[in-house]
């Protein structure tokens, strides 16, 4: 019977592997985490000789930051910190994969701890492996752009150098791939901060980088980097250029490309952001009709974007879509959507993990600005006393 248990144990460990792939591969985290967790529950994780372990749990924690959510990233971390010293799992896949995770919410003291956590694998596991070592300076520049530790122009060129580095590397076959990919997300990372020097004549740049980007992203078969890809064109034209159609177009289709990989974090700062082009749209329309349609559909869009934000943790996204539905809503006199998105700012844990302090201002002065639209909402008062520097109501 105990034989026979095993052997059971062992198909089921390899079916759930063979499906954990086949989801991995469509970037389908919804089912690849649902395999997961029946693994888990049948208990059969842990006994799983170390190859076939460390692979699922790598794939679960794939599967979580593909999900997203300050939960998620936090479980993702401690998973993958783990299994930095396996030998059963491709290297370049799972530090871009644990960079990433600590990269993505662009949190002040993470980054921080991201750049020292890079000086040590740099002095050790990355010696002489110069294509991980590339891929964790792309992060270290990155996050001391965040950081503002570098300017803009610094950035811009230690990114053209880093590229030029990799270019001309010679790897292995079986490295081209990862080279291929390090090489995409410099190249857009290049396009997304050139935009935003908003210096003159830039326009052509910023969009034959995006291409040479994306022609890496297909060529690799990086379906989640396409998505990226299309989003990141969106911001360029809803931030930089203002065009609020093509903004909406390109977001559309990432929006259509998170949707099927089940990648919810991504899905909530998108809608948000669609919400900002339809609003954007209807108030640039001369049809009466038109522009109330397009403002009906900016703030559910912006409401569903509060929702899915609050439900995964990412509380940053949650201020945002609150910030716009109370404009979008008080303007179209749908005031018990500003009534639910002001009783979820009123928690002081809420803004506990907000650590830029101009989002409290901008949604201090939206809320001085509107509430006389408003009922009196008991939430009100408390509210601004918690966005105040001085801790007034008034």
């Amino acid at each position: 019977c105990l034989q026979s248990a095993e052997r059971l144990g062992s198909q089921a460990l390899a079916y759930g592997l063979k499906a954990c792939n086949s989801a991995a591969g469509k970037f389908a985290w919804s089912e690849l985490l649902l395999v997961i967790n029946k693994l888990n529950n049948a208990e059969l994780l842990e006994s799983a000789v170390p190859e076939t372990r460390d692979q699922l749990y790598f794939h679960q924690a794939k599967g979580l930051r593909g999900i997203g959510g300050q939960a998620a990233q936090q479980e993702t971390h401690d998973i993958l910190e783990t299994l930095f010293d396996s030998q059963y799992l491709p290297a370049f896949d799972l530090f871009y994969t644990y960079f990433e995770n600590e990269y993505v919410l662009k949190d002040p003291e993470n980054l921080e701890k991201l750049i020292l956590k890079i000086q040590d694998l740099q002095g050790v596991n990355f010696n002489n492996k110069p294509l991980l070592h590339a891929l964790s300076e792309f992060y270290r520049i990155s996050a001391s752009g965040i950081l503002e530790t570098i300017d803009l122009q610094q950035h811009i060129e230690e990114l053209k150098s880093l590229r030029k580095t990799i270019d001309q590397l010679e790897v292995a076959e079986d490295q081209k791939q990862s080279q291929m990919f390090l090489l995409s997300i410099i190249i857009q990372e290049s396009a997304i901060r050139l935009a935003n020097s908003r210096g003159e004549n830039i326009h052509d740049q910023v969009l034959q980088l995006f291409d040479e980007s994306l022609a890496l992203k297909q060529k690799t078969g990086d379906l989640q980097g396409i998505a990226i890809n299309l989003g990141s064109r969106g911001n360029y034209f809803l931030f930089s250029r203002k065009d609020y159609t093509k903004a909406e177009d390109y977001l559309s289709q990432d929006l259509d490309h998170v949707e099927k990989m089940g990648a919810e974090g991504d899905r909530a700062g998108i809608l948000n952001r669609l919400a900002i082009c339809f609003w954007e749209q209807a108030n640039e329309t001369s049809s009466k009709d038109e522009s109330e349609k397009l403002k009906n559909k900016a703030c559910s869009h912006a409401f569903e974007s509060f929702k899915v934000s609050d439900q995964l943790g990412l509380t940053f996204n949650v201020v945002h879509a609150a910030g716009n539905i109370f404009r979008y809503a008080t303007e179209i006199n749908e005031l018990a959507l500003v009534n639910t998105a002001g009783k979820r700012l009123n928690d002081a844990d809420l803004w506990q993990g907000i650590r830029n302090p101009n989002l409290k201002t901008q949604t201090l002065d939206t809320v001085n600005e509107l509430e006389k639209n408003w009922e009196d909402w008991d939430w009100i008062s408390p509210l601004k006393a918690l966005l105040n520097p001085d801790g007034k109501s008034t």
